[in-house]
């Protein structure tokens, strides 16, 4: 749930153009360990294919027409699915457990309420603050411009955007709507991210997300503008359909599991 990749659409004037998309891959490091990822971002659809070190994949594919999220095991050929609204329905509960708790915290003594704040994330609460600087940089033989988001004072993400990425601009609104939609889990560091994703106009070629002392630095290897096929963006034949894990964690706060 933490790597869903941000996503955009295309519309162009005809129809060959039209049909355009981008495909890009990426490494990463830090967080949750090195793994690579191929994307695919056509009209209201996203994919995400992401393999770590210890040679397992997952797929994500993202159907914004569709108002849901497929997430795929290849190893085991299962699936899962959830809809937009679900997930809004689940954040909203994380809310109100999590207002629950902040009010038991009250009549906690002072220095373990201090360390429950902690645990919680009490810093996400924080504003993000977005800055252009003039630094620049070559990534992938992409030109590329650092913006850096800060929380509380601190670096909080800082990314390197390309404004030369044949096909990206037509995607911003997809790709912001797709940002938009994943922050709905309710996660601080989801709707940090589509704040700052709000400000910026180009490719991310590399990003760097910071919280609680970790780090993970994804970076584009490349990015081309290029036609998927409809039929990439849909459940494989054979794959049997499985329980989704954010399903399961709905059950668990509705206690009916």
């Amino acid at each position: 749930m933490k790597r869903f990749v941000i996503a955009a659409f295309t519309v162009c004037c005809t129809m060959m153009s039209f049909a355009q998309g981008i495909h890009w891959l990426s490494t990463s490091q830090g967080i949750g360990g090195p793994h690579t990822e191929e994307n695919f971002a056509m009209p209201k659809m996203i994919k995400v294919v992401r393999s770590g070190n210890n040679g397992g994949s997952s797929v994500i594919i993202v159907r914004l027409d569709k108002n849901l999220l497929w997430i795929l095991s290849p190893e085991k050929k299962t699936y899962s699915e959830i809809t937009f609204d679900e997930l809004a329905v689940m954040a909203q509960k994380g809310k109100e457990r999590m207002a629950a708790m902040k009010e038991k915290m009250k009549d906690m003594p002072e220095e373990q309420r201090t360390m429950m704040e902690k645990m919680m994330g009490g810093a996400m609460d924080q504003p993000i603050d977005v800055k252009k600087t003039g630094e620049k940089k070559s990534i992938a033989g992409h030109s590329c411009t650092k913006l850096v988001a800060l929380r509380g004072g601190k670096d909080f993400m800082t990314m390197w955007i390309a404004d030369d990425v044949k096909g990206f601009k037509p995607l911003i609104a997809d790709w912001r709507e797709s940002a938009e939609r994943m922050s709905s889990i309710g996660s601080s560091v989801l709707k940090d991210m589509n704040k700052i994703y709000d400000s910026i106009d180009g490719f991310p070629m590399e990003t760097t997300v910071s919280m609680m002392d970790r780090s993970m630095t994804t970076t584009v290897s490349m990015v081309e503008q290029r036609t998927t096929p409809e039929t990439q963006f849909e459940i494989p034949d054979g794959y049997s359909r499985t329980t989704s894990p954010m399903g399961g964690a709905m059950q668990r706060m509705d206690g009916t599991k």
